[in-house]
């Protein structure tokens, strides 16, 4: 019972993108204090590995929303131009790392499909609830 409880702990943080994102930050701080070069590059390789993991993780979670949706094409098209508008506002805030471009899309995404519903008719409003959502989960570690 105990190990069932601390497997599905476990499994929990495999699979938390804010677990990950935590030990990175964690990571690069104690980079930043170290004094031999060769031990900061190290601790810094394992602050990029720490942040492929989250980056993994991200990208499990938009599968979630995926896998359990069901949108009509209506709703898809506004989904569509929701996030296009949405991402067009906030694309200059995000440099030129490809694999930074797509782990804030994919946050986008995410943060779009957790205010969609069947009903999302008004691109406008669509795109200001995901905007105000993304910015709620984007800054918390």
């Amino acid at each position: 019972m105990v190990a069932d409880a601390f497997r599905a702990r476990k499994d929990h943080l495999r699979v938390n993108p804010k677990y990950w994102r935590r030990l990175e930050a964690e990571a690069r701080i104690i980079a930043l204090s170290m004094g031999d070069p060769e031990s900061k590059r190290v601790m810094l390789h394992v602050a990029a590995g720490y942040k492929r993991l989250a980056e993994r993780a991200e990208l499990q979670d938009a599968k979630r929303y995926v896998d359990g949706a069901s949108f009509g094409p209506e709703a898809l098209k506004v989904m569509g131009e929701a996030f296009d508008s949405a991402w067009s506002e906030i694309a200059g805030n995000f440099g030129a790392d490809r694999a930074e471009t797509e782990t804030v899309r994919s946050k986008l995404a995410n943060a779009l499909l957790s205010v969609a519903s069947e009903d999302s008719r008004n691109a406008h409003v669509l795109t200001r609830a995901a905007l105000q959502r993304f910015a709620l989960d984007y800054w918390r570690i």
